[in-house]
């Protein structure tokens, strides 16, 4: 059940800024964990995208079939895309 006053897009916004966070605190506590993000991205990217589908009740092939952000647009704290937004190839 939804909280009420939160749409699900302030639900998945909240979701990815409380991510991005935790994951500058892992990157500030391990700094020599910063190369590796690309491979972990990518790695865990399915994952993500069946997490997605679930909690949006849409199909897995309604997602792109690969990350279409970078890595500095992942983390970037002021980067959210808007559903007309286009992503940078990585």
């Amino acid at each position: 059940m939804v909280p009420y006053g939160r749409s699900s897009q302030q639900r998945w916004a909240n979701t990815i800024d409380n991510h991005r966070g935790e994951i500058e605190g892992v990157l500030k506590q391990m700094p020599s964990l910063r190369p590796q993000i690309d491979e972990y991205v990518a790695h865990n990217y399915p994952n993500a995208v069946r997490f997605a589908a679930r909690d949006t009740h849409r199909p897995p092939p309604a997602f792109p079939q690969e990350n279409p952000y970078t890595v500095e647009q992942t983390l970037d704290v002021d980067f959210f895309p808007g559903e007309n937004d286009k992503a940078v190839d990585p």
